[in-house]
C-alpha cells in the first residue's frame, strides 16, 4: 500500500514539473522565432581575415598528414629554388612495423624530417663531410637567415655536441674528426 502511494505521488510530481515550463501564451512568438527575427534583422558584418589565416591558405600542400612538416617543406622550397622537395620525393617514415605520419624520409638521401608539436627536426646521415655541408646549408635555411656558412664553420670547430644558433640548434655526433650523424632542429614560422 505504501509502495503504491509513493508511486502515485512520484508520478504526480513528475507530471506537475513537466508542465511548469510550458506557459507560453498563444499570441507571443516562441523562442525560436525570436532568435530567427534577431538574426535576420542584424546587419551583415564583413571582417578582414587574419594574416595567419591568409598565409596558411597560400601554402601549397606538399605533405597533408602533418601541418608542421608541410610548413617546413614550403619554407624549404621558398629558400632553395631549383632544389625543391616535391611529394614524390619522400614517403612517411616506417619504423617497427608502423607508419609515423609526423615523420617523412626522403627517397634520394638519408634524410628524415620529423615534427613534434611546433618543433621540426631534420636528421642527416651523409657519407662524407662535403655531403654534410651541402645538406646542412640547404636544410638550415628554412629555420634562419643568419650567416649559415659561419654556423657550419662553428659546427666543425666546436667539440660541443649541441650548439644553439639564432633560430635553430644542431646536434652532432663526431668520431675522429668525422661527422657520423647530425640533426638540425627549430621552430618554423
Amino acid at each position: 500500500m505504501i509502495k503504491r502511494l509513493s508511486v502515485i505521488i512520484a508520478l504526480g510530481i513528475a507530471l506537475s514539473l513537466s508542465a511548469c515550463g510550458n506557459t507560453a501564451k498563444v499570441n507571443e512568438p516562441i523562442e525560436a522565432e525570436k532568435v530567427t527575427e534577431a538574426i535576420e534583422s542584424t546587419p551583415e558584418v564583413t571582417e578582414e581575415p587574419e594574416t595567419a589565416t591568409e598565409e596558411a591558405e597560400e601554402l601549397s600542400v606538399i605533405y597533408a598528414d602533418d601541418e608542421e612538416i608541410n610548413l617546413y617543406l614550403n619554407r624549404y622550397n621558398e629558400v632553395n629554388v631549383g632544389q625543391e622537395i616535391t611529394a614524390d620525393q619522400f614517403e612517411p617514415y616506417k619504423h617497427h612495423g608502423s607508419v609515423h605520419k609526423n615523420q617523412i624520409k626522403l627517397k634520394t638521401e638519408e634524410t628524415t624530417i620529423s615534427a613534434t608539436g611546433t618543433k621540426v627536426t631534420v636528421y642527416l646521415e651523409c657519407k662524407d663531410l662535403e655531403q654534410y655541408k651541402e645538406a646542412f646549408l640547404r636544410f638550415v635555411k628554412p629555420f634562419s637567415d643568419t650567416d649559415i656558412e659561419k654556423c657550419w664553420e662553428q659546427v666543425l670547430a666546436d667539440a660541443t655536441r649541441v650548439i644553439e644558433f639564432d633560430g635553430f640548434s644542431t646536434e652532432t655526433s663526431k668520431f675522429n674528426g668525422n661527422i657520423e650523424y647530425m640533426s638540425i632542429y627549430g621552430s618554423i614560422e
